[in-house]
């Protein structure tokens, strides 16, 4: 190209117009004239394209990063993902929560599936088989029955709205292995197996999680000292599971006291939940407290200007623990199906641990009821088993 670029081919060049022979012989030009090579750099342009860019980066930067689609976490959970894409699927849970959340309770709910699948048939077997053709068919129409449920159960889950879903069949296994009579003949109206009357030795019986000792029976000294003539009493949560992540600390009134004060630590003894001064005797955690994890908390009560600080020794830590998501739905979907099922949902309650939501139920069965007795046998049993010394 003779000469430097002329105003129309440098108005083309910028429009990017130029033939292709054109453009090649500008683009030697430029590499080899410094004057038109600055011509051609318009600074207000340049400034132009870097705030396009950085507007664009700092857009990105704000969004929320893409998560990890359903089928991967799912073939994850089945340990069907080979080893390049399960190293991306667990980078990405170590800093996504909603992700890892749900991760988990696929896990949690297929681990469940598989040891309730292993528990059932040993509930199954006392089933009685009759000899004439009638029962015969009575009975294999039944095993059928059971057959399509496992089936439907352990199949459903992989569907999109898998999660309103878990919560129906945890409750449902919830139902069938604490509630399932051992008659020959089982109703299949809504809220027999809730409704039914216990009529083996092992349904007379509470079972509760072993887990229950570590958050009843240990004594040790919580932070603060034991000021004697002062008692203050907690009330709730002690020695139990809760359900819900922000749950409502209540303590009796200590006479004269002008404020309580709760602190709410770790199991490593780290401070995560405080009040403001209060004046009532109960307080809702301003936190979202972990499942899963073991929690102890404390009341000060301000009286004459003396400190007062419950618990303390002898007397236990005050320790609960936060019951897991898989549970506390199951617990959750049984209480809207059965909401008047107050033995069965005592019963639930007591097999997952939360034992004050327990007793309150076993104390709504009425006295006209037939399982009334048994209600308040198990309400004598808790009792026993959060205070074995009385």
């Amino acid at each position: 190209m003779a000469g430097h670029l002329t105003p129309d081919q440098f108005d083309r060049y910028g429009k990017r117009a130029l033939s292709p022979a054109e453009l090649i012989a500008a683009d030697e030009h430029l590499a080899a004239c410094e004057p038109c090579r600055q011509q051609a750099i318009d600074p207000q342009k340049v400034e132009a394209e870097f705030a396009f860019l950085r507007h664009g980066l700092d857009t990105e930067s704000k969004l929320e990063p893409a998560h990890i689609e359903y089928e991967q976490l799912e073939a994850y959970a089945d340990n069907e993902m080979d080893g390049a894409d399960r190293e991306i699927v667990e980078s990405h849970v170590e800093f996504c929560k909603m992700c890892g959340d749900e991760l988990r309770d696929l896990q949690e709910f297929s681990a469940s599936l598989q040891t309730r699948e292993a528990a059932l048939p040993g509930y199954l077997e006392p089933l009685t088989i009759h000899s004439s053709a009638s029962d015969q068919a009575l009975s294999k129409t039944r095993s059928g029955s059971i057959e399509r449920f496992w089936e439907g159960v352990s199949h459903f889950w992989r569907y999109p709205g898998y999660s309103a879903a878990v919560a129906s069949a945890v409750a449902i296994v919830f139902a069938v292995i604490l509630f399932l009579p051992s008659r020959e003949h089982v109703s299949n109206t809504p809220g027999a197996l809730l409704q039914s009357t216990p009529s083996s030795a092992d349904q007379q019986e509470l079972q509760t999680p072993a887990e229950l000792a570590a958050l009843i029976g240990k004594t040790e000294t919580l932070l603060g000292s034991a000021t004697e003539g002062l008692p203050l009493k907690l009330s709730a949560p002690v020695g139990t599971f809760v359900e819900d992540v922000q749950p409502t600390f209540r303590w009796q009134p200590l006479a004269g006291a002008s404020s309580y004060k709760i602190a709410v630590f770790d199991a490593a003894l780290n401070q995560v939940a405080n009040s403001p001064a209060l004046s009532g005797t109960e307080w809702k955690s301003s936190v979202q407290l972990e499942r899963g994890k073991i929690y102890l908390w404390q009341v000060t009560a301000t009286r004459n200007g003396e400190k007062v600080v419950a618990p303390a020794p002898p007397a236990p830590e005050a320790r609960f623990e936060v019951l897991d998501l898989s549970q506390a739905n199951a617990l959750e979907q049984l209480r809207h199906e059965q909401p008047n099922g107050h033995l069965a949902l005592g019963r639930a309650y007591a097999n997952s641990g939360v034992l004050d939501e327990a007793e309150r139920e076993f104390r709504l069965v009425s006295s006209s009821d037939a399982d009334y007795a048994l209600a308040q046998k198990f309400i004598h049993d808790l009792n026993t088993l959060r205070h074995p010394g009385d």
